[in-house]
């Protein structure tokens, strides 16, 4: 009868975390919305919820993590009270502007500090520590500073009109720059922001965390696989600007607006296919792992 009844507080603990934990999220979630519908580089903020839910809930079932912990219900109801006033005078700040990012990255910070110590309280260090890969995850689906974005907008800007520039003189076309613009024989490129690459950074690096959780790599490969995420983008963006360029400079204004899209397209698909042969390439070299994946999958099934 008592372990019956110790049965029921521990689900009924779990359920309390598991509440809790998709309640913050969540609302965490529907407010980066209008940056998803309305910012130029957040349109893959869609797919994350989703993505982290299944990692989460993956790795809660695996259970690898050490034993369970009685919940402190009460300390985790003066939490909540203290959470709820804290979150709406934030959404209160927003609401003067919803696509202002200081309010929503301070709820990022106050969502991510409460998620880890419901995981702490239920589970100890290694449960909390074992969730960490799926909130780095979890947080690209939300904005970088404004600050920060801008400046990494004009290197990227930068880099890619000059490497651009520097190839095509290496190749016999002459080019010039003149502020972000390619011109050669009176013809001129425009290299906006959408040029700079930073879409794709932001792309890549949320998939390169992707194939790291979903093939569950070590810590090290998964650094490994973000590193050569960045390879990627720099060089499939550099042949997509080159390409575009040349199909201005040849053919006109005409076939450069028609090749535009498909010709992002391609590149964001070639990316995609090499960051994912490099995940399998990473787990191919640890036989263990394999094994790992292949369980997982089968318990979530």
């Amino acid at each position: 009868m008592e372990s019956s009844r110790d049965h029921q507080d521990e689900n009924t603990d779990d359920g309390v975390v598991l509440a809790a934990i998709i309640a913050l999220w969540l609302q965490l979630f529907y407010s980066a919305v209008p940056f998803w519908r309305f910012g130029e580089y957040y349109e893959y903020g869609w797919y994350v919820p989703p993505l982290a839910a299944f990692f989460f809930l993956r790795r809660w079932r695996r259970r690898d993590f050490g034993g369970r912990r009685a919940l402190p219900r009460g300390w985790v109801a003066v939490a909540g009270l203290l959470m709820f006033p804290a979150l709406l005078g934030i959404r209160a700040l927003a609401g003067f502007d919803a696509t202002w990012r200081p309010p929503l990255l301070l709820q990022s910070l106050l969502v991510v500090v409460a998620a880890h110590w419901l995981l702490y309280l239920r589970g100890g260090r290694q449960l909390s520590l074992g969730m960490a890969p799926v909130t780095v995850f979890a947080l690209t689906a939300i904005p970088y500073p404004s600050g920060f974005e801008q400046g990494l907008i004009a290197k990227l800007t930068y880099g890619v009109t000059h490497v651009s520039a520097g190839l095509f003189n290496f190749l016999g076309r002459p080019v010039e720059i003149l502020g972000t613009t390619l011109t050669s024989l009176g013809t001129v490129v425009e290299v906006n922001d959408g040029c700079s690459g930073v879409r794709s950074l932001q792309s890549l690096l949320m998939a390169g965390l992707f194939f790291g959780e979903l093939f569950l790599l070590r810590p090290l490969q998964r650094v490994a696989l973000l590193a050569f995420a960045l390879v990627v983008v720099v060089a499939t963006n550099m042949g997509r600007v080159m390409t575009l360029a040349r199909i201005r400079f040849d053919q006109g204004e005409s076939a450069f607006e028609a090749a535009h899209d498909p010709v992002g397209q391609i590149a964001s698909l070639v990316s995609a296919a090499c960051l994912f042969a490099a995940a399998r390439i990473l787990l191919g070299t640890h036989k263990g792992r394999r094994r790992l994946v292949r369980r997982t999958r089968e318990n979530a099934l």
